[in-house]
C-alpha cells in the first residue's frame, strides 16, 4: 500500500495499527510523514532499526528472528545504537531474501525455519523455490548473528 493510502486508513476510527513489509528507506520515510503518529506502524524485522528510528511501536518477527530482535532492541532502548545496528545489519546478511516481490522470499523463509529449528520443514513448492544454496548460506551466516546475542 501507498503511504497515501495508509495515511488516509490511519484517520479511520477503530483502525489503530498497520504492518509494514517493505524495507525502502524513502518508502518509509514518507510512510512515517503521512500516518504522523496517528497509528501504529509495526517494521518488518528487516527494517527494525530504521522503524525504531522513525518511531515505530515495534515489528512483527519470524520465530527465527525472535532472538536478534529481543537482542536489536534491548540495545537500542539501551542506547547502544552502533550495536543495534550491527545486530540488524548480521541479521539481514544471515536471513536473505530477494525483494518482497521475489517469488524465492517464501522459499527462503521455510528453509530459514528449518535450518534454526532443526524441523525439516520439506521444500516450498512451485513457484516459492529458494535459491538452491539458501540452506549453505543461511548456515554459514547464522554463527555471526548468534555471537551478537
Amino acid at each position: 500500500m501507498s503511504p497515501r493510502f495508509q495515511g488516509k486508513l490511519a484517520g479511520i476510527p477503530n483502525v489503530v495499527a498497520i504492518k509494514e513489509v517493505l524495507t525502502d528507506l524513502q518508502h518509509l520515510e514518507a510512510l512515517y510523514d503521512e500516518v504522523g503518529g496517528r497509528i501504529a506502524i509495526y517494521n518488518t524485522f528487516r527494517a527494525l532499526m530504521t522503524g525504531l528510528l522513525l518511531g515505530a511501536a515495534g515489528g512483527f518477527i519470524n520465530v527465527f528472528a525472535v532472538p536478534a530482535c529481543v537482542a536489536l532492541a534491548r540495545a537500542y532502548v539501551a542506547g547502544d545504537v552502533p550495536r543495534a545496528q550491527e545486530i540488524q545489519r548480521r541479521l539481514n546478511r544471515c536471513f536473505p531474501r530477494g525483494g518482497e516481490e521475489a517469488l524465492g522470499h517464501l522459499g527462503t523463509t521455510k528453509v530459514t525455519a528449518s535450518v534454526v529449528t532443526g524441523i525439516d520443514m520439506g521444500p516450498a513448492r512451485p513457484p516459492y523455490m529458494a535459491p538452491d544454496d539458501a540452506d549453505a548460506l543461511i548456515r554459514r551466516r547464522l554463527p555471526a548473528l548468534q555471537e551478537m546475542l
